[in-house]
């Protein structure tokens, strides 16, 4: 058997220590925002027990603190619900999404089919229906025309003419085509549709 060193003993305890600072910045937030609630609960209750119109014994300023209905308690109430919202101010760093990340040094988690926690992926997305299917694989233009418009549309913002007789023309043409196009064949008329 192997004697213990001094050396080794403080390695343990300085391990230890170490333990004890987990939470950091957070654990002081927490304590903050603890004492803070304990000293709104602390006015509230000194306030209603200073009123003047409450009975002198601890049952009627007990009676006062618990009577929703009285406006000095409504009153005092909001206050003391402003005051720890103004402390609270401390917190909001955590809602914004990239200092969240960057403050807790945490990744979202989830929990699988069997119960074991993950990285969170996100929502799967909903299957498209075959409307929206055919509605995605429908196009007004084909190659030759998108590029057509394209160039017209670079031309003009590039500060050139463009005749626009040339270009409604041109779209009333593939329009027509298309109608004709689905008169003759149904199963596109119903692709269409």
């Amino acid at each position: 058997a192997q004697a213990s060193t001094p050396s080794d003993n403080t390695n343990v305890v300085e391990t230890s220590k170490g333990h004890d600072k987990s939470g950091g910045y957070l654990r002081r937030m927490l304590i903050f925002d603890l004492v803070i609630f304990l000293l709104c609960v602390g006015m509230l209750v000194l306030i209603v027990a200073t009123q003047p119109h409450t009975k002198g014994d601890i049952d009627g300023k007990l009676e006062t603190l618990l009577n929703a209905d009285d406006w000095q308690v409504k009153q005092t109430f909001y206050c003391c619900q402003f005051i720890y919202g103004i402390f609270s101010i401390v917190f909001v760093p955590f809602q914004i999404p990239i200092l969240q990340a960057v403050l807790t040094h945490s990744a979202p988690t989830a929990y699988d089919k069997a119960g074991r926690t993950r990285k969170f992926k996100g929502a799967k997305p909903p299957e498209p229906t075959e409307e929206e299917k055919l509605s995605r694989s429908k196009s007004i233009l084909d190659k030759e025309q998108l590029d057509f418009f394209m160039n017209h549309l670079k031309t003009s913002l590039a500060g050139g003419t463009v005749r626009m007789e040339e270009m409604q023309a041109e779209m009333r043409n593939r329009a027509s085509s298309l109608a004709n196009a689905m008169q003759k064949d149904p199963e596109k008329q119903d692709q269409a549709a």
